[in-house]
Order: C-alpha cells, then sequence, then structure tokens
C-alpha cells in the first residue's frame, strides 16, 4: 500500500508541473550544457594559439640566429685571411664586408627578442647574448682598424679572438 502511495505522490507532483516548465527546463539545460561546452573549446583554443604564438616566437628568433651565425662564419674566414696577408685580396675585403652587414642585424634581432621568449635556459642566454653581441661588434671595429696597417705593426692572433668571438655565440 505504501508503495502505491508514493506512485500515486510521484504522479502527482509530475501532474503538478506543466509542459511549458518542462520544456523550459530541457531548453535551459541543454543552452547550460551547449554555453560549457563552447567555453571549453574556446580555452582550448585560445591554448592551442598560445602555444603555436611561442613556437612561431622561438621559431622566428632561431632563424635570426642562424642567418647570423652563417653569416658571422663567412665573416670569420675573410677576417683571418685578410688579416694574415700583407695585401689581401680584392673581393676578401668586400666579402667581409658584405657577411658582417648580413649578420649583425639579425643578431641584434635576436639579442633584443630572446628576452621576451619562453624556453628552457632563456634568463642565461638573454644575459649573455647581449654581451657577446657587444664583444663581437668591438672585436670587429678593432679588426677593421687594424686592416688599415701593414702587416708587421698587428696584433698577433687578432683573427683568432675574432673566431673565438663567433664561437662563443
Amino acid at each position: 500500500m505504501r508503495a502505491d502511495r508514493r506512485a500515486r505522490q510521484g504522479s502527482a507532483m509530475l501532474n503538478r508541473c506543466s509542459v511549458n516548465f518542462l520544456l523550459k527546463s530541457v531548453i535551459v539545460l541543454v543552452s547550460g550544457a551547449l554555453v560549457i561546452t563552447f567555453a571549453l573549446g574556446a580555452w582550448d583554443a585560445h591554448s592551442r594559439y598560445d602555444a603555436a604564438s611561442r613556437v612561431a616566437a622561438l621559431t622566428q628568433t632561431s632563424g635570426a640566429v642562424f642567418r647570423a651565425m652563417n653569416a658571422l662564419r663567412i665573416d670569420r674566414n675573410f677576417t683571418g685571411r685578410v688579416l694574415t696577408s700583407e695585401t689581401p685580396a680584392p673581393g676578401d675585403q668586400a666579402q667581409m664586408d658584405q657577411s658582417r652587414a648580413a649578420g649583425m642585424p639579425p643578431f641584434q634581432q635576436a639579442a633584443n627578442e630572446i628576452g621576451g621568449l619562453d624556453f628552457p635556459g632563456q634568463a642565461e642566454y638573454a644575459k649573455s647574448l647581449p654581451a657577446v653581441l657587444k664583444q663581437l661588434q668591438a672585436l670587429q671595429a678593432e679588426t677593421l682598424a687594424a686592416m688599415k696597417q701593414p702587416l708587421a705593426t698587428r696584433r698577433a692572433r687578432m683573427g683568432g679572438k675574432l673566431d673565438m668571438g663567433v664561437r662563443a655565440m
């Protein structure tokens, strides 16, 4: 008898709810589920966008570093050749100037951008790269001045110092 009474009370409770109320309740629940689903999708998309932005920034800075390294390797070789010869070949000085002009702007770009990147060891690189850039600029200025002097008056192993500066990068 109790079970019969409970069944009647349950159906009586449903009889009190109108169809309009039930439909609105279902619409609100489905709408809430859709909003939550869209919010989670937007959050995931934003997270992926942030990750892609970090990768793009790292790629851009990495590209600048490799462009600089390529040009500075050429500079290192031609500078060593020019500093060890009494009269350098006419194209050597031009090639050296061209490689320096091509290598220093990407190096400067990398030194400027590395502070805003997020990767392991970033703080160490952000601290050391500007110092290496200043050292390299000083060595390049010193080698340009030395090339105008006769071979006998040039400081020994100046090309080696530039070589070590490029390798430190």
